[in-house]
């Protein structure tokens, strides 16, 4: 077993190109990956639909964060581009923390779940479109992604939820003056 970051325990891990994927199994005892790390340095990747046959449908906690110490972290300073299959049914909190450079996402059409913080701190992120399959968001996902504008395609129930407290606030002043 492996000890993982935020403490879980692993049964089973791949190092597949420049990712670190744990091997989990769902209710009824199929297995899936799970995105654990990304160590490569490369500005556009598309994350695997499958590890060694087995579908990715995860990107785990703090997946693209970089450890400099047990207690020190940042996010990826060379990403840019992110391209998510559509195995993928759930991106987990701080999946993409503090990547500051990281611009464009493409989430596959059929995500259940967007995890609170997954963008967090995404200062260049510009284009994301959330997807209407999501049926379950965190709070703050976009909070301090500055250059991306309250524009979702998605439930607008959701809406409160997704931006901080000053995003919405300036989307309100937008919608009152027009």
């Amino acid at each position: 077993m492996v000890m993982g970051m935020f403490g879980q325990t692993d049964r089973k891990m791949i190092e597949a190109d420049d990712f670190l994927f744990a091997i989990e199994q769902d209710g009824s005892g199929e297995e899936y990956a799970v995105v654990r790390s990304y160590r490569g340095d490369a500005p556009k990747i598309s994350i695997p639909d499958q590890v060694q046959g087995i579908p990715v449908r995860e990107i785990g906690n703090g997946a693209f964060v970089v450890w400099e110490t047990e207690h020190r972290y940042r996010g990826n300073t060379t990403l840019r581009r992110v391209e998510i299959p559509d195995s993928v049914r759930k991106l987990s909190p701080s999946c993409f923390r503090d990547c500051r450079k990281l611009m464009s996402v493409k989430l596959p059409d059929v995500l259940d779940e967007l995890g609170s913080y997954a963008f967090l701190g995404c200062a260049e992120l510009q284009d994301v479109s959330i997807p209407r399959s999501i049926t379950r968001l965190g709070s703050s996902i976009f909070s301090g992604c500055g250059k991306l504008t309250p524009q979702i395609a998605m439930h607008t129930a959701f809406k409160p939820t997704v931006w901080s407290d000053e995003a919405l606030e300036q989307e309100e002043l937008r919608d009152r003056k027009s």
